[in-house]
This record gives structure tokens, C-alpha cells and sequence, in this order.
């Protein structure tokens, strides 16, 4: 039993290390997001990076700047985070539960959008409040 518990996390480990592991996971998989003030919820940025270290200081820097045109003018704020996307569900649960702050999310979706899987972006992570037409949450 132990054994294989501990199989299974071997697997979650492995996943969440290496996105070139299986191809399922594109170059920029995370996607930032931060309160929308005039909205009264999380919004995703259009904005993709390579790691979640370099999305949460390139959000946090977004919203610390100041002047016209910038992101707290637009109406954005803190609390922010990035949500990860992948072809992989293996990958996108490892994420959901090791990496970011579910408190922001309803669920791991799954898309049925062909453009969507073509791009790598099978499983993204539901923001509270946001809906998509074509798919399901698989889990939460």
C-alpha cells in the first residue's frame, strides 16, 4: 500500500518537473490574473510566461506601477496569482494542488475547443465567477 502510494507521487513529481516530458504542455503555460476592481472579480491576463516565478514578479510589477495606461489605472489590483494550462491532466492537478492558491479557482476545466487543445490549454484553471461554454470541471 505504502509502496504504492508513494508511486503515485513519484508520478505527480515527475510531471510537475519536466514540461518537455510528454510535449503536452506548450512553452508558456502560465497565465496571470488579478482582481478587476470595476468587475468585483479575478481576470486573466493575455499575457503567457515560461515559469510561475517570472509571472507572479511580472504581475506584481504590472501592479505596482503607477501613471496612465498601466494595469492599477486600468483597474486591477491585488490579490493576484497565475493559473497553469496543459494538454497534461496529471500536470494540471500536481499544479492545482502543490503550486498555486486554489482560493481563486472553482475547478480544473477541461475544454472541448480544438483551438484551445491545439495551443496546449486542454486543462486551465476555472477563476471564481468565470464561465466557458464548451467543456466541464473535472476536478476541484
Amino acid at each position: 500500500m505504502i509502496k504504492n502510494l508513494s508511486l503515485v507521487f513519484f508520478i505527480f513529481f515527475l510531471q510537475g518537473c519536466d514540461y518537455t516530458l510528454t510535449g503536452e504542455t506548450g512553452k508558456k503555460p502560465w497565465f496571470g490574473h488579478a482582481y478587476n476592481n470595476q468587475k468585483q472579480k479575478q481576470e486573466h491576463w493575455f499575457t503567457s510566461y515560461e515559469t510561475r516565478d517570472w509571472c507572479m514578479s511580472n504581475v506584481k510589477y504590472d501592479l505596482e506601477k503607477t501613471g496612465m495606461y498601466t494595469t492599477s489605472w486600468l483597474g486591477y489590483s491585488k490579490p493576484y496569482n497565475c493559473s497553469f494550462s496543459s494538454n497534461s491532466f496529471l500536470k494540471s492537478i500536481y499544479h492545482y494542488y502543490f503550486t498555486v492558491d486554489k482560493n481563486h479557482y472553482q475547478c480544473i476545466w477541461m475544454t472541448y475547443d480544438p483551438s484551445r487543445i491545439k495551443e496546449n490549454q486542454k486543462y486551465v484553471y476555472l477563476l471564481k465567477g468565470d464561465t466557458y461554454r464548451a467543456g466541464k470541471c473535472v476536478w476541484k
